[in-house]
């Protein structure tokens, strides 16, 4: 009998980084994490007063720049 239990593998949760963050992560200013969102060159995750990025997606739209 095999005793293993359910090997469903779980996605990690994504690393999500405040505008703050992400602009040290970058090397610029969180002004120009702003204005890239509202060129939709970036996606910010919540409310407009709580951005977060998912750092996958800022390796990506750093090809992209």
């Amino acid at each position: 009998m095999d005793n293993t239990k359910n090997n469903n593998v779980k996605k990690p949760l994504p690393l999500l980084l405040t505008t703050q963050q992400a602009a040290e992560a970058w090397g610029v200013s969180p002004v120009t994490i702003r204005r890239w969102v509202k060129q939709n060159k970036i996606k910010p995750y919540g409310g407009m007063k709580a951005w977060r990025f998912e750092i996958d997606d800022f390796r990506g739209a750093l090809e992209r720049l």
